[in-house]
């Protein structure tokens, strides 16, 4: 396939996405084309190296909002009058469903993040009493009790390696539940454009 065959292949798998998105991503692929052939490739060999228009369009609308996705999917989808009758008559049924769906997971997702800042209060917690054993200690020996100052001087040392324990682990439970989210998202798209082909 030639490049503008390959272009022309993969604005119509871009079809329903905003004029300038589809124009950005030609322009990106163009030159990757151009980059190809100016290192010695021919055009073929060049757009041989690429995806395949429908993989690459795909790619492009996982990387979208997910309102612009569902705007491109309605879109393409063209339904007839008996498809858009069974909608708004089963929508009694098949509506209250898909928003208990939806709240379902966003609890759950959302029941994630809570544990996360659960543990960040336990970090806050820990930092506090790391903070409290240099000054129990200084008031033991203001107050003439060392080892009850001492005492709490190590609970602030236990309190320290707990509060940069907990340090480490909030930020790696952040940084996963982020990740979560963002895969979640991701499948909800892959969801809607269906598998394989972009349309």
């Amino acid at each position: 396939m030639d490049k503008e065959r390959w272009l022309l292949a993969l604005r119509e798998a871009l079809h329903g996405l905003p004029e300038a998105d589809v124009l950005r991503s030609l322009e990106y692929y163009t030159e990757l084309i151009e980059d190809g052939v100016e290192d010695g490739q021919s055009e073929f060999e060049a757009v041989s190296a690429l995806p395949a228009p429908e993989e690459a369009a795909r790619q492009i609308l996982l990387e979208q909002p997910l309102g612009r996705v569902m705007q491109v999917k309605a879109a393409r989808r063209k339904r007839s009058a008996w498809e858009i009758v069974l909608l708004v008559l089963g929508s009694p049924v098949w509506l209250p469903l898909l928003l208990s769906l939806a709240v379902l997971i966003l609890t759950a997702y959302l029941l994630v993040w809570v544990a996360v800042l659960v543990l960040w209060a336990f970090d806050l917690s820990a930092g506090i009493v790391a903070v409290a054993g240099p000054v129990g200690l200084v008031f033991g020996v203001i107050n003439g009790t060392l080892s009850g100052g001492l005492f709490v001087f190590g609970l602030g040392l236990i309190g320290a390696g707990f509060a940069i324990l907990l340090f480490c682990a909030g930020l790696r439970a952040a940084r996963e539940s982020a990740r979560l989210g963002a895969a979640l998202l991701r499948a909800l798209k892959g969801t809607l454009l269906g598998k394989g082909a972009a349309a």
